[in-house]
């Protein structure tokens, strides 16, 4: 009989492995690496992201109340510290006169970045609780 795997570790499965990716796919972005290694980086990234839907394919535990509320609680913060980074952005860039920015690499590390605070804010909530 297969065990069910815990809420924390569906997160991690989730969020935490998934923005880990996201994250080293940006370093590989910037250091401009040959080309085979960025087609591998790739195929890792849709590996990763692959691995987001492994919780819905096995069996977990019963999400209660509590951890939807963590869950939901998670998601609140990380868009609060979103909203707080985004701001601060626009702020320099305004007191900066304007500000060129290359998406293709400041991506990866929002999405990463975004996926790992959820995750950390998740597992602080279900640790902590109230």
């Amino acid at each position: 009989m297969y065990k069910a795997i815990s809420l924390n570790t569906k997160e991690l499965l989730e969020s935490g492995i998934v923005g880990v990716c996201w994250v080293i796919f940006g370093f590989i972005q910037i250091f401009k690496f040959n080309d085979t290694i960025i087609i591998a980086s790739e195929f890792v990234l849709v590996i990763a992201s692959i691995f987001a839907f492994i919780p819905y394919l096995i069996k977990t535990e019963v999400e209660d109340e509590m951890a939807k509320r963590n869950e939901d609680r998670a998601r609140a913060a990380t868009y609060i510290y979103l909203n707080l980074f985004i701001t601060i952005c626009m702020l320099i860039s305004i007191l900066k006169g304007g500000w060129t920015v290359n998406l293709k690499l400041i991506i990866p590390f929002l999405i990463g970045g975004i996926y790992i605070v959820k995750y950390i804010f998740f597992a602080y909530y279900e640790k902590v609780g109230d």
